[in-house]
């Protein structure tokens, strides 16, 4: 039987620990099914996790953020804790598109090598099973407009599902823990660097810090990163005594996006639309909830506009999904990290019930369209999908965080060519909307980018270490393993070379479980290529 051990508990003189074949850093999406997957290949498998039950929502320790060439508060989705940002989620979610994991975007596979996998990740989360998700029923096709919109080739359906309460990781992984004696986890432990023991990348030891005056130094033969999208690049590149690991190419903490979301215009109908439909608020379908997007057609050799997408919704749904949004910055004004005692704990608690309280009324408010029969008007929210940029990127800053590594800026901005597909994709809708008779479509677009009402940096922390098969062009090979480093997986949605715009959950779930498949792989066979770069 498998236990958790709180770093707390260790004594200030132990040894350095000889540890699992695999030491996962990370509790959230990628390094639980990382490691359930290793642990049913018979693999042992220690877990390691910055937080404890608690939240510890407070990045300005470690973070600066910079958005369009200005410094703001730092106030993003994530949380040090056990189950990292599962805790945080309302539980939707699709996988990416075929359009989306191609050659044509970056991707060093197509759709099709990771396809059962994401059908598996759907079955451990108890969802519909990808292929028959996207045969559902939209609800439309009783009003001729939208029918005639639906099938006229101009659009594409994104269909998003989720089961309540949220699957979350933490619980999954304590679960399990009575079904595996391999099975360990450290909570408090918060990974500092890598330190490489030889030139080859063949030897590497982690330090971790286990309270303010502690260290532990672990061992093992493979490590698997799956500390989020700005973490990750943050913790590489304070590797190697400050000389950085993972970063050849000089892309390490490069291709940051987000999917930014707001509001971008209001549609006034032709004639009402019955709210009941998937596409316009929250409906039940067999074991799971359904709510339905509308975008742009993609092509199938995954080139042409962004894949952006738009949801419809009524007045009351707009407060729920904006009270979910600010749960976190409401009930994160003392930062955790600097209180003690009592008043952390009190703290702590008080970020739970507010971010619980945020994901509850978000989803209740979901069904708003079951309050009123029917809509005249409807709220255009924008889901959005960016271009890769350099320019979009996680850096050091030098100066030091609570441990003595240097913290981390992370700078974002859209792209001259981002700013051309939004602009595009309202116009695009506009005259679709008007052309089927659905309605007058107004963007709420000024003519002026800065003045955009876009969420940019919140929970959705993609691209900082993007995956390929060119070393020269890329952080880690097309299973996660980076390409100078090779005893180092990077699990999670930092690999992506693309972003779509489906929350990562399941893309997540779907790549770690092949992730793992290919470290127990190589464990058994001995398989332990290794580019050197010194």
């Amino acid at each position: 039987m498998g236990q958790i051990i709180d770093a707390a508990d260790i004594a200030p003189d132990a040894p350095a620990i000889e540890a699992a074949e695999v030491i996962i850093i990370g509790s959230g999406p990628a390094g639980a099914f990382t490691a359930l997957r290793l642990l049913e290949r018979g693999h042992n498998v220690l877990l390691i996790e910055a937080g404890r039950d608690l939240p510890d929502v407070d990045a300005s320790p470690y973070f600066q953020f910079q958005s369009r060439g200005k410094q703001v508060p730092v106030e993003f989705g994530l949380s040090w804790q056990i189950g990292g940002t599962s805790n945080l989620w309302s539980g939707r979610c699709a996988p990416l598109e075929e359009t989306d994991i191609t050659a044509a975007k970056g991707w060093p596979f197509e759709y099709e090598a990771i396809a059962a996998h994401y059908e598996e990740a759907a079955s451990i989360l108890g969802l519909l099973p990808i292929a028959d998700l996207k045969k559902t029923e939209t609800g439309i096709a009783d009003d001729d407009a939208w029918a005639a919109l639906e099938s006229s080739g101009q659009i594409s359906i994104k269909r998003f599902q989720w089961n309540t309460p949220p699957f979350n990781t933490g619980t999954y992984l304590k679960d399990s823990l009575p079904d595996h004696s391999s099975f360990n986890m450290l909570s408090g432990c918060r990974l500092l660097s890598f330190e490489r023991q030889d030139s080859t990348g063949q030897a590497i030891s982690a330090r971790f810090a286990c309270g303010n005056n502690k260290t532990l130094d672990i061992s093992g033969k493979v490590f698997v990163l799956c500390t989020g999208g700005i973490e990750t690049p943050r913790i590489l590149l304070n590797s190697d005594q400050g000389r950085g690991i993972g970063n050849a190419s000089g892309l390490l903490g490069r291709f940051f996006s987000t999917h930014p979301k707001g509001t971008l215009g209001r549609l006034a109908l032709n004639r009402p639309v019955l709210l009941a439909s998937p596409m316009f608020s929250d409906a039940k379908l067999k074991n799971a909830n359904l709510r339905l997007g509308l975008g742009l057609a993609q092509s199938s050799a995954g080139s042409g506009p962004l894949n952006h997408y738009v949801q419809f919704s009524g007045k009351f749904e707009r407060i729920g999904t904006y009270f979910l949004e600010q749960a976190q910055a409401a009930f994160a004004a003392l930062p955790s990290d600097q209180a003690s005692g009592l008043a952390k704990r009190f703290h702590q608690r008080l970020n739970k019930f507010g971010i619980a309280s945020g994901r509850a009324l978000f989803n209740f408010l979901g069904k708003a369209g079951l309050w009123k029969h029917r809509a005249n008007t409807l709220s255009v929210k924008a889901f959005l999908d960016q271009y890769p940029s350099r320019d979009c990127k996680v850096s050091l800053t030098g100066e030091p965080d609570l441990y003595g590594m240097s913290s981390a800026r992370v700078e974002w901005r859209f792209s001259d060519q981002d700013i051309a597909s939004i602009r595009e994709l309202a116009d695009a809708l506009k005259d679709l909307f008007e052309t089927y008779g659905i309605g007058k479509f107004t963007s709420a677009l000024s003519a002026n980018p800065e003045e955009w009402d876009f969420t940019a940096v919140h929970s959705h922390f993609l691209g900082t270490a993007r995956m390929g098969a060119d070393p020269k062009k890329s952080v880690v090979d097309q299973y996660g393993r980076l390409h100078d480093a090779n005893m180092i997986y990077v699990c999670g949605s930092a690999v992506f070379p693309s972003y779509g715009n489906a929350n990562p959950f399941l893309s997540i779930a779907a790549f770690s479980l092949r992730t793992a498949e290919k470290i127990s792989a190589d464990l058994k066979n001995g398989n332990r290529e290794t580019q050197n770069y010194d």
